[in-house]
């Protein structure tokens, strides 16, 4: 039987052939390379064109991948800039002490992996347990997880073999083991985990919640249109919260994780990087829906019943 490995090494050969052996441009004021990855894209998308927009000489080159290429990229000095949604670890930091190199870090947003099925699936909640039962392999039938729910196979999809979402629900919700449960698929997108939700009703799907957050985006509000995103039961305090911004900036909802600008040299090197950070640029982190990490947000209490009812 074919088993489904997450990689969890901190550098791994380069495949893509954009990056390996390539000098990184330098064309002057306002100009940055960077190499994003791809389940922050709405985000990094809507930052470059708000940040091109203030003047000419401002330009962004920016290529999308996987994780675990972006770390690889920037210890081999193949990439300077990357923006992950996860920080250098230890074995890193090490990495570049011991080649006497500056490397600099900075938060610019929290984010969230957002549970995603088809629209004919009756229940808006998911407990905290049940995730835990899908992730372990513990459970691999609907009718295990909702005896009026008889779909046959679970299947749970996302959007990359080495995806920094499986990453994230393998710290998360399985002890940080990198066998995936039989249940578990890689596809190739996040709009492709959208397409399979949709056309599936017995698929579960996990996805940035950049890509579904209700900001002013045409292509969001048909994602939304065309699956449902569910309520996570928050295991603390026993309430659900759907991927909101407030639940979000308040931790409430139990799947966030934050976002990184990173460099192996001095941030003044990169104006993209600062623009992330200034006032501009976490506005547009708040526009998407997300919570900008650098100023403030302002959080008001509403009731609503989303956090009384789970399933």
């Amino acid at each position: 039987m074919n088993k489904l490995f997450l990689g969890t090494m901190a550098v791994v050969v380069c495949s893509s052939a954009i990056f390996c052996n390539r000098t990184p441009a330098h064309q002057g004021p306002g100009f940055d390379e960077v190499m994003v990855d791809y389940t922050l894209g709405p985000l990094i998308d809507s930052e470059q064109i708000a940040y091109e927009g203030l003047k000419a000489t401002n330009k962004i080159y920016d290529t999308h991948g996987a994780e675990p290429d972006l770390f690889d990229a920037l210890m081999k000095d193949s990439i300077r800039f990357i923006i992950s949604s996860r920080a250098l670890n230890e074995q890193e930091k090490q990495y570049f002490r011991s080649q006497n190199l500056v490397t600099n870090e900075a938060k610019i947003a929290i984010d969230g992996i957002a549970v995603l099925v088809n629209k004919e699936f009756k229940a808006e909640n998911i407990g905290w347990q049940k995730l835990l039962d899908i992730c372990s392999g513990k459970v691999m039938q609907w009718k295990d997880l909702y005896p009026d729910t008889d779909w046959g196979d679970l299947k749970v999809v996302f959007d990359h073999p080495r995806s920094s979402i499986i990453r994230h629900i393998s710290d998360s919700l399985m002890g940080g083991k990198t066998e995936l449960p039989a249940t578990f698929s890689a596809l190739q997108s996040c709009e492709e985990v959208i397409d399979y939700v949709e056309k599936n009703k017995n698929a579960i799907g996990f996805i940035g919640v950049g890509w579904i957050s209700e900001h002013d985006d045409s292509t969001v509000g048909g994602f939304l249109n065309r699956i449902k995103v569910l309520a996570v039961e928050n295991p603390k305090t026993q309430q659900f919260h759907k991927p909101l911004q407030a639940y979000l900036a308040t931790q409430d909802y139990p799947l966030t994780r934050n976002i990184y600008a990173i460099s192996r040299s001095s941030m003044a090197f990169f104006p993209f990087s600062s623009f992330l950070t200034n006032e501009k640029g976490q506005r547009v982190v708040l526009k998407m829906g997300l919570v900008p990490a650098t100023m403030p947000v302002r959080l008001i209490k509403v009731k609503t019943g989303e956090e009384n009812s789970g399933n």
